[in-house]
């Protein structure tokens, strides 16, 4: 099999409807967590969750919202701004300094979101700081008072967290409407779900989360009134806005508590506070913004690239080596080429007719070694996107639900901490010494090491943990946001213990809030809760801190993972709770691996299965082992155990917590199968015998007896009987069990039906009966995964763990291929995306991406090429809050949602246009696409519209189920409608079970009895 026959199966695979179809065999990824996220995850998981990452695969379901009618049904979606004496454009010079705001403001309300003729998806409230110094918002609120007056029981809040910077923004996303082609905000920094007016009513800032009773409420800060329909506003309300208006400030630095006279009504324009100037001048600005550096100044490789940018649109970017007092200056552009080849200062300003010129940014550069380990302080002092770093520090933590690193040392009598985005080395525990390379980025102000795209190492194996976390209060915690180049200090990323703390509610997509004596912070994506943990428990609370660009908040793993509670209940009263699983029959004389579920709150101590041969002694006992893979606890019973002519095995598990807690389960009986027992077949199940026309048939069987009646009786699949009994000989006898064979006449062609029946001597009978097929099959069924992640994108593990992996898989598991399908917006960027047109001519993509998709993608060439398993690199084309996920094989190039055309969500144009880059390249193997896991999480491509045959061609599978499930999670998740409702719009696919694992290679498993093998079908010729 060559990696072009196994393409050609997806074009015969709707042919195959007759075989079972399941999916086996999964990569683990490891998925850091997504902060705000405006994301997806395959249900997969899709983009990577990194505690401080964005722009993550991690869509959530938002309740609909009730389109308001309030009069504005004559909105065409035209936006129409009032005239305003003070306009934008307008000299300000007039003003008097009482009219500058010296607080937090409110400089934007839209609340026609996903209304008819809206302009974006979500009803919005901004909020801009004119002041010069940063403000914590922590604790406040946003209040909408709709058309109550103040007091009102009726008024709606949002709470809110973090701060805003001296002239920043910051976005409060509300509830969605029904219109859910329209285009998603920017990443809100809070989120609520309150239900706006499209035309009317009030918003009010407070600093506090309980209501304001007026406008002398000592925790007022600021208030909206808008249209006729608000009962509050300052001195007069504005004008009505629409679903397709909001009410703007008209200088987001100027309040004369006067609404109307503050605000316009214009096309709303939210701002975040990430907020980068797209065109013109900021309101107010004056003076061009101080230039970056891409790397940032610190220790850079030989040959680093460098660029610059600033913030201000269409400004001139100077620069010179000399001093900031240099006479000549050179102008950069992109196409400057700036390589750092030894020891150097640049001295950087921007300029811009009409404005001041910048200061001027100085970035000092050292030439660093190569492949050299690095200590965790010296990491933090590098620049931003850092290629090619390798840190060195004590495991302290393995943070998320997929036990990402957190690495710490102390260093010169200070701590210092960094975040892996990727995955632990296998056996790595807390308290290991490990070295890891990958990239070093500081991602929405959280350092960490990303592209982990070398197995990480075990560089010292330690028994004890010599760096413990550190108590702190949550105030303490916050009190970080504050601290000068937090990013280089070694606080983000800390290991810390908080004790009595107070559980909020358990949200594990979203911010769980917990509290202490000194304050509340939020868990981003916590961690579940042990067994018999409940909101509103006290608890001592191991953490990391993290960060999401002013937001100081936690991160939280398992105890699964880290060996120790996470959430450690301080006054336990609760045993162990056991869960039993199902118990297969033993067999005689063999032994019997068994399993158990045990789960507590403050950690499991010891469990033990103890059994014997009758419900009334169980006097033998076993310890058992946890299992990190299945997170069970498991053991072997001995073969001894099972006597022949025993019924049955009587056992019961025994569970003890770390207070000395403990829980005796039930009475499980393992009743003992007596009779004969099948090991092998030949000719194989479901396999053709090719050019051997008379092949031999033998069946492997145990526990038979001395001297059993063995017959064959064969069949043609029409029903013409070619054997009726036949006695079958001894051809060998071994110590695990004996084979009976029979060598037929020469066959003809076609698919025939066994059957064996063996008769003991005490008259015990079974019956095995299969199917093979003498020449060659019209098919050929192939096992394997469609659908699995690397820490290219979402996962932990990389390609070449994978590739060993499969490599190495027993042949009696029956893999033969797998596939590596990487979110493509990890291999280009929003800034840098690749134009549509490269998917099918890669000559087309940008250098960078390119390549790392021919990175990718020679590692599984290399592979194929001495390996009779294959492997296919394919990507998954994703979209932001929908209409799906689809994979696609065969490609010559990529493409991915940074294109912003291929992402257009308004009447599903971006799907559409993929469809047609899909269909473009005429060669019938290439582009082969699977819509994965359909269903309300993810999109279900609009209900499978917009067939043509042409997209038929190249759509060949559809996903019936997925064993990643919720994002995080694992089990297995249906979508079995969803392939009916395909077929129904008359796509001719196949259906395909996949695991989509996001948990790392470590656990790469083959899930039997979960899921079941995944087959498709090769035409004869190929």
């Amino acid at each position: 099999m060559n990696l072009r026959k196994l393409l050609s199966l997806f074009l015969s695979v709707a042919l195959c409807m007759n075989l079972l179809v399941v999916p086996g065999f999964a990569m683990k990824t490891d998925s850091n967590l997504t902060n705000k996220y405006e994301a997806e995850s395959s249900s997969g998981g899709e983009n990577k969750a990194s505690p401080s990452e964005a722009d993550k695969d991690t869509d959530a379901d938002i309740p609909e919202k009730v389109e308001e009618d309030k009069g504005d049904k004559g909105d065409t979606g035209e936006v129409k701004e009032e005239a305003s004496a003070l306009d934008p454009a307008e000299d300000k010079s007039t003003l008097s300094d009482s009219s500058l705001a010296d607080h937090i403001v409110i400089s934007q309300v839209y609340g026609g979101g996903g209304n008819n003729g809206c302009i974006w998806k979500s009803d919005f409230i901004e909020l801009y700081n004119p002041t010069d110094e940063a403000v914590d918002i922590d604790g406040w609120s946003i209040q909408w008072l709709a058309g109550n007056e103040f007091g009102s029981s009726k008024i709606q809040l949002t709470n809110l967290s973090g701060t805003i910077e001296a002239g920043g923004y910051y976005l409060i996303k509300e509830a969605d409407g029904s219109n859910k082609d329209a285009p998603e905000l920017p990443e809100p920094d809070a989120e609520g779900s309150i239900n706006m007016s499209g035309t009317g009513g009030a918003a009010a800032l407070s600093k506090s989360s309980v209501r304001l009773t007026g406008k002398d409420d000592e925790n007022f800060v600021d208030l909206v009134g808008i249209s006729t329909t608000a009962k509050e506003y300052e001195t007069e309300a504005t004008s009505a806005m629409s679903n397709s208006t909001a009410a703007i400030r008209k200088d987001p630095a100027v309040d004369t508590d006067n609404n109307k006279a503050d605000f316009k009504i214009g096309k709303p324009e939210p701002h975040n506070s990430s907020y980068e100037e797209g065109g013109g001048t900021l309101p107010g600005e004056t003076k061009c913004k101080t230039p970056t550096a891409t790397p940032a100044a610190g220790p850079v490789l030989k040959d680093t690239p460098l660029t610059f940018s600033t913030e201000t649109s269409d400004a001139v970017i100077e620069y010179n080596t000399e001093s900031k007092d240099a006479d000549e200056w050179i102008t950069y552009s992109s196409d400057s080429g700036l390589m750092i080849d030894e020891p150097v200062t640049y001295y950087v300003r921007a300029v811009k007719e009409g404005l001041k010129a910048s200061e001027i940014a100085e970035f000092s550069y050292t030439i660093r070694e190569a492949g050299k380990v690095m200590t965790i302080k010296d990491v933090l002092a590098l620049g931003q996107n850092t290629k090619d770093v390798t840190v060195t520090g004590e495991l302290s933590y393995l943070a998320t639900t997929y036990g990402n690193p957190v690495l710490q040392s102390e260093i010169d009598g200070s701590q210092y901490s960094i975040y892996i985005y990727g995955a632990a080395p296998d056996g790595a525990r807390v308290g290991d010494i490990l070295e890891i390379s990958g990239d070093y980025q500081i991602r929405y102000g959280m350092p960490q090491i990303t592209s982990t795209k070398d197995k990480a190492k075990i560089a010292v194996k330690q028994e004890e943990v010599t760096i413990p976390p550190v108590t702190y209060t949550i105030s303490q915690i916050k009190a970080m946001a504050g601290t000068a180049d937090i990013e280089k200090s070694g606080l983000i990323n800390r290991v810390v213990l908080i004790e009595d703390v107070k559980l909020g509610k358990l949200n594990t997509s979203g911010s769980t809030p917990v509290t202490d004596a000194t304050g509340t912070i939020n868990i981003y994506q916590a961690a579940p809760y042990p067994e018999g943990v409940e909101e509103g428990e006290t608890v001592d609370l191991t953490a990391m801190i993290g960060r999401y660009n002013q937001t100081i908040q936690l991160y939280t793993g398992t105890e699964e993972k880290n060996g120790f509670p996470v959430y450690y209940v301080k006054n336990d009263n609760k045993p162990p709770v056991i869960t039993l699983g199902t118990y297969i029959d033993a067999r005689p004389e063999q032994e019997y691996p068994i399993s158990v579920q045990v789960r507590d709150n403050v950690g499991v101590a010891s469990v033990e299965v103890l059994f014997g041969p009758s419900e009334d002694a169980q006097e033998k006992s076993l310890s058992m082992t946890f299992n990190q893979d299945t997170n069970n606890y498991e053991a072997v019973i001995p073969a001894e155990n099972f006597a022949k002519g025993q019924k049955a095995l009587y056992i019961k598990f025994k569970a003890k917590d770390k207070t000395g807690l403990e829980t005796v389960s039930g009475i499980v009986t393992i009743a003992i199968n007596d009779k004969p027992q099948v090991l092998a077949v030949t000719p194989d199940r479901n396999k053709a015998t090719g050019d051997v026309k008379a092949p031999e048939i033998s069946i492997k069987m145990a526990n038979i007896g001395n001297n059993p009646s063995v017959s064959l009786t064969l069949n043609k699949a029409n029903g013409t009987a070619i054997y009726t009994d036949q006695p079958m000989s001894l051809k060998e006898s071994a110590s695990d069990g004996a084979t009976y064979a029979f060598s037929p006449k020469v066959l003809e062609d076609g698919i025939y039906n066994a059957q064996v029946t063996v008769v003991r001597g005490d008259k015990v009978s079974h019956t095995e009966s299969w199917k093979f097929t003498i020449g060659k099959s019209a098919f050929t069924a192939y096992f394997g995964q469609l659908h699995g992640h690397t820490n290219y994108s979402d996962g932990s593990g990389s390609v070449k763990d994978g590739l060993n992996y499969l490599a190495n898989i027993p042949e009696e598991d029956n893999v033969q291929f797998v596939s590596f399908t990487d979110h493509s917006n990890y291999f280009d960027t929003k800034d840098a995306p690749n134009p549509k047109e490269a998917l099918n001519d890669p000559s087309l993509m940008t250098p960078g991406s390119r390549a790392i998709w021919e990175e990718y993608r020679d590692q599984t060439r290399a592979f194929n090429e001495t390996s009779s398993r294959k492997a296919l690199s394919g990507f998954e084309m994703t979209w932001s809050g929908g209409p799906g996920h689809i994979n696609t094989f065969g490609s010559a190039g990529l493409v991915s949602r940074n294109n912003t055309a291929l992402n257009d969500k308004k009447n599903d144009a971006g799907m559409k246009a993929y469809y047609d880059i899909l269909t473009a390249d005429p060669d019938p193997l290439a582009n082969l696409s699977q819509f994965n896991h359909p269903g309300k999480t993810f999109g279900t491509f609009s209900d499978f519209a917009y067939y043509t045959p042409a997209r038929d061609a190249k759509m060949v599978l559809v996903e019936v189920g997925n064993g990643e499930g919720s994002i995080g999670s694992g089990g297995y998740f249906p979508s079995y409608n969803e392939y009916t409702k395909a077929l129904d719009k008359g796509w001719h696919l196949a259906p395909a079970n996949n695991q989509d694992n996001h948990k790392g290679v470590g656990e790469m498993r083959i899930r039997q009895g979960q899921l079941s093998s995944q087959m498709i079908c090769q035409r004869p010729g190929f």
